[in-house]
């Protein structure tokens, strides 16, 4: 009599545990997808330049020229890189649809009134230009908002919204800020970039 005519279960052979050998790339691949993106984010922050982070998200950086820019402004005309010749920028990449960016744009606005030799610039970036127009009419912000054409971000990448981009008189970017800023650290970054 064998043993599977004893009313034990049958033998298992390797081949049949767990169901199939099915399963394994699709858990790798899921943790690769996981995984790979932050293993990706911190070869790009690296690739940067970056000397330190000494706050969370924004990253310190070797000068580099600012690339070059001209986008249609909210209202208006067009904005453009080089007309900024002499002056420190501050270029907030935003977009109607971001909740941070909607919540950071009351300090961004506070710290430019306090700083007229600073010229800060917004640019809506993968937005609809409707939807961005009604957000610079909601928040009311004095200083110049754009809308990206899809060359902005190519030049200035990012891996998420708000991104704030910071350029010196000679129009090198000495550093970025990758998520919302508190109008404090936005102001010790601004006196910074003037003091440099």
């Amino acid at each position: 009599m064998s043993r599977t005519d004893v009313g034990s279960p049958p033998l298992r052979t390797r081949r049949s545990v767990g169901g199939g050998g099915w399963r394994y790339p699709l858990v790798v691949s899921a943790i690769l997808s996981l995984v790979g993106p932050l293993v990706w984010f911190g070869g790009y922050v690296g690739g940067l330049g970056a000397e330190s982070t000494p706050v969370p998200g924004y990253v310190s950086r070797q000068p580099q020229r600012a690339p070059g820019f001209r986008v249609q402004r909210l209202g208006g005309g067009t904005l453009t890189l080089s007309d900024q010749a002499g002056t420190p920028i501050v270029l907030n990449l935003w977009a109607s649809w971001c909740i941070p960016c909607r919540e950071e744009m009351p300090a961004i606005e506070r710290t430019a009134l306090r700083h007229p030799d600073v010229r800060f610039i917004g640019v809506a970036v993968q937005d609809i230009e409707s939807a961005s127009e009604a957000f610079a009419t909601e928040t009311g912000v004095s200083f110049d908002l754009g809308i990206d054409d899809g060359s902005v971000i190519d030049a200035y990448p990012t891996v998420g919204l708000p991104t704030t981009w910071f350029i010196d008189r000679n129009g090198m970017i000495v550093g970025q800020r990758f998520g919302e800023m508190t109008e404090a650290e936005l102001t010790d970054r601004v006196e910074k970039l003037l003091g440099g």
